[in-house]
């Protein structure tokens, strides 16, 4: 109902009166996977594949107050999130040692418009080489293999805790904010815990 009454109300009474129709709803799909996953880093292009059904029934979804789009993609990033998350951890846990700095790779590390990993196994590649970049840029800043294990194992850990905190709210929010942030980059939906904390 919250999806639909906000969607009647950005196109009926925003000041830019722009209609909901298959091109906004193609530019609110790429917001929301952008807001999830900025640096390309989380989702597949088989993900991208699955959801590209979406681009241009987003407007619909809207008005008809359903929430598929923003479930079908929000769940997808969360099981990609912890994926990545058990992943790391279990690098830095159990295979720290293995990480070879000698050999000669690269990592494109502005990622906004690269393309999307094939697949699950060159996502994971990209989170190798994502972690010993991290490693490497804390051993030039004098950090000892101790002390980045312990800081690395901490960080992930909270995240993975923070990520199996968020609610569907959470996805809500970044779903709505994609439609709001469309029609003005100023104009935002606050969830009652965003609200609260604010």
């Amino acid at each position: 109902r919250l999806s639909f009454l906000i969607a009647k109300r950005l196109q009926f009474q925003h000041y830019l009166g722009i209609d909901l129709n298959d091109k906004l709803s193609a530019l609110v799909f790429d917001a929301y996977l952008k807001s999830l996953d900025p640096e390309r880093s989380i989702f597949t292009q088989q993900d991208i594949n699955q959801f590209i059904s979406f681009r241009l029934y987003i407007d619909d979804a809207y008005r008809r107050g359903q929430l598929e789009p923003a479930f079908a993609i929000y769940n997808v990033y969360q099981k990609r999130m912890a994926q990545r998350i058990v992943y790391i951890l279990n690098r830095i846990l159990f295979d720290y040692k293995k990480i070879d700095f000698t050999k000669d790779e690269d990592l494109e590390t502005d990622r906004e418009d690269a393309k999307w990993a094939k697949d699950y196994v060159v996502l994971q590649n990209l989170w190798r080489k994502q972690l010993k970049n991290t490693i490497l840029s804390m051993k030039l800043n004098d950090k000892d293999d101790k002390e980045i294990k312990k800081t690395l194992t901490k960080r992930y850990k909270n995240t993975l805790t923070r990520l199996k905190q968020s609610k569907s709210e959470d996805g809500f929010r970044l779903y709505i904010n994609a439609l709001a942030e469309t029609y003005d980059p100023h104009t935002q939906y606050f969830s009652p815990r965003v609200s609260e904390n604010f």
